[in-house]
């Protein structure tokens, strides 16, 4: 990176200081006068869906639903080909590090990330035991700087000699888009949130490239478990993929009728509520919920929920109700007791190890804004 930070003659970057470009200040993001309003933001929590349809007898006739202990539900042995292998998370960390006069006059934000992703492998012990945790090797690995910005705002041909100039210097530019129709671009916002967006969109493609990747390595039946929902993945949830989501916010309250609120909140460590089937805009879906930790911090505390493809289940794994029991008891085990990590009672140690590997070879974001200001002259 060097050479990023002693050339100042950067072909391309004349876009900046054209457009009367200036710091966004050290505290990045600015805060919103007018709520926050990227509601089709890619997200791993449950408030990111539109209203589904469910089946809430799916397991369990809807009104005798109860809880379901998993404790003593079979562990999973090696050797079987239902047992999750691989774990798959992303990571984008990133700000708005300038903004651009519009021809318009009007403030444009352009936001400096780094996205990454990555698919760990878990490597079978000396002895088929699961309690003594299990040894991940990285099998796939991507990550990527980017600078995102609203470019159909600005005349094309800079918006082109802009991204060549960039990529000359490994930086990919990410051209945002309009999300409404309605949305207008002198809200400096909304215009933030849409390059937030369009950062954390490409993080979700990489992530799906990293949880596809076992069909490229011919082994297209490796149960694989993703931080975050399915629908981010759809292109390759569709059908029977062997894709397995773990979704830690619980926003939505369409998914639960009273009876299974009451469950849910009943619920103690090592316990699941039955399964049942959601129809999204884009999949079809069995899911459940499942506390894996105490609920000292509130009622939903410890809780994940689980969701898998309703072809998977129905197909590969034959429709057998004791596979979402050991399953659950599997992420109960796998829970992380790092009691420093911020989020230990819904996390998977292999999805912590995904994180933080991946985000070790993530360069320190006051460093990169800092080589970006160098780069450009701001």
């Amino acid at each position: 990176m060097a050479d990023i930070v002693n050339d100042l003659t950067f072909d391309g970057l004349e876009f900046l200081r054209e457009n009367g470009a200036k710091r966004a200040g050290e505290y990045g993001d600015q805060p919103s006068f007018f709520g926050t309003p990227s509601e089709t933001e890619p997200s791993n929590a449950d408030d990111a869906l539109s209203t589904p349809h469910c089946d809430r007898g799916y397991e369990i006739p809807e009104g005798s639903w109860k809880r379901i202990s998993v404790r003593e539900a079979p562990q999973f042995a090696w050797t079987d080909p239902l047992m999750p292998l691989r774990f798959v998370d992303g990571k984008d960390v990133g700000r708005v590090v300038a903004y651009v006069a519009s021809p318009g006059g009007f403030p444009v934000p352009i936001r400096l990330s780094q996205i990454g992703a990555i698919a760990l492998r878990a490597v079978p012990p000396a002895h088929n035991d699961l309690n003594n945790g299990i040894t991940l090797r990285v099998e796939v690995r991507h990550i990527d700087k980017v600078v995102s910005l609203m470019a159909d705002l600005f005349p094309w041909d800079e918006i082109e000699r802009f991204a060549a100039g960039l990529r000359a210097r490994g930086f990919r530019l990410l051209i945002s888009r309009r999300i409404g129709q309605d949305d207008d671009p002198r809200n400096f916002t909304w215009l933030q949130e849409n390059v937030r967006y369009r950062s954390r969109e490409e993080m979700f493609r990489l992530e799906r490239r990293a949880a596809s990747a076992y069909h490229r390595k011919g082994d297209p039946s490796l149960v694989t478990i993703t931080d975050g929902r399915l629908d981010d993945k759809e292109e390759i949830v569709r059908g029977e993929a062997p894709l397995i989501g773990i979704v830690k916010s619980h926003a939505s309250t369409s998914y639960l009728h009273p009876e299974g609120w009451d469950v849910l909140y009943a619920l103690r460590p090592a316990e699941r509520t039955p399964a049942l089937a959601l129809t999204t805009e884009k999949l079809e879906l069995v899911t459940w919920y499942v506390r894996l930790a105490d609920s000292a911090g509130g009622p939903l505390d410890g809780v994940v929920r689980v969701e898998m493809s309703q072809a998977f289940f129905e197909s590969t794994v034959s429709g057998e109700v004791a596979y979402m029991d050991r399953l659950s008891r599997a992420l109960c085990m796998w829970r992380t007791h790092d009691s420093g990590y911020g989020r230990a009672k819904v996390t998977l140690h292999p999805i912590q190890q995904a994180e933080d590997r991946l985000g070790a070879h993530f360069i320190p974001t006051d460093t990169l804004v800092s080589r970006f200001y160098k780069l450009s002259g701001l």
